[in-house]
């Protein structure tokens, strides 16, 4: 190669490398990342491994036993859309499972009728226990199958929907719920570590989350849907958790965090006292 082409290729390199760094720069305020990906990938993007929760789990449990203890906040009728429902079953998983809606509830038992090493609640969490008001949608033949799983305290996180269905604010409707702090609601399972914190609280998800004493209950994988959050919220949830050590993965609908806690030696978690501890409210 002559010199001329040498220079020429290097001229080349140097102002692609300064354009990208450009665009790099432009698009950090506007939270877009740039990232440079092989052909094939972006062709067939299904091909991309991504860390999931499952094998989040799948490691922690390597070093942890198989009967990890989770508590769900949100966790609907158990099955729909339910990211960790097969886990808790195939694996034997201990926990709480929370849901505030008196219907979808009445399905969650009937989901885990007969498993005794859950415990559920007809509760929302909150910064307090008490009572408070919480919007659902009621029940529409004519509704989308996603309809029924809008419940917030904020209607205004319900009503972001309705360019989707035109009659959803008039089948907005207000409970009172009972409420449980999530220091309640964990301490009453008697258990010294959480495992696994899986919540999806439709705009809530990130005050829930920076409830969590990570340092207390050392959870390895806490998961939460960010779809409804706003940037600075969603932003906060993660610096709470990267704080802690955490390590995240933010999909189209939910951010991942996991950490490896050193092990506790003689830790106990509770789980047979989480176990026979199983009610609802």
């Amino acid at each position: 190669m002559s010199r001329s082409r040498r220079l020429l290729k290097y001229a080349r390199g140097v102002a692609r490398g300064w354009l990208v760094g450009a665009l790099r720069a432009a698009a950090r305020p506007l939270r877009v990342a740039l990232v440079r990906k092989p052909r094939l990938l972006l062709e067939r993007p299904e091909l991309e491994l991504q860390p999931t929760l499952e094998q989040a789990a799948a490691e922690h449990m390597l070093g942890a036993g198989r009967e990890l203890f989770f508590v769900q906040i949100g966790a609907f009728d158990g099955q729909t859309n339910d990211p960790i429902h097969d886990l808790v079953v195939e694996h034997g998983w201990h926990g709480i499972l929370a849901e505030p809606q008196r219907r979808h509830f009445e399905a969650l038992e009937r989901t885990y009728s007969g498993n005794e090493r859950v415990s559920l609640r007809n509760v929302a969490i909150a910064r307090e226990s008490g009572t408070r008001p919480f919007y659902r949608v009621r029940e529409d033949p004519g509704a989308p199958p996603w309809v029924p799983q809008l419940a917030s305290f904020d209607v205004n996180t319900i009503l972001r929907h309705e360019f989707a269905y035109p009659r959803l604010r008039e089948l907005i409707v207000a409970d009172e719920v009972q409420t449980l702090s999530l220091e309640d609601l964990v301490a009453a399972a008697g258990v010294t570590r959480v495992d696994v914190f899986q919540i999806d609280a439709e705009g809530y998800d990130s005050e829930i989350v920076r409830m969590i004493d990570l340092g207390r209950w050392r959870p390895a994988i806490v998961q939460f849907e960010h779809d409804h959050l706003s940037a600075a919220d969603h932003e906060a949830a993660m610096r709470h958790l990267a704080a802690a050590g955490y390590q995240l993965s933010v999909k189209r609908f939910d951010t991942l965090a996991y950490r490896r806690w050193p092990a506790a030696s003689g830790a106990n978690r509770g789980l047979a006292a989480a176990g026979s501890a199983r009610r609802s409210a």
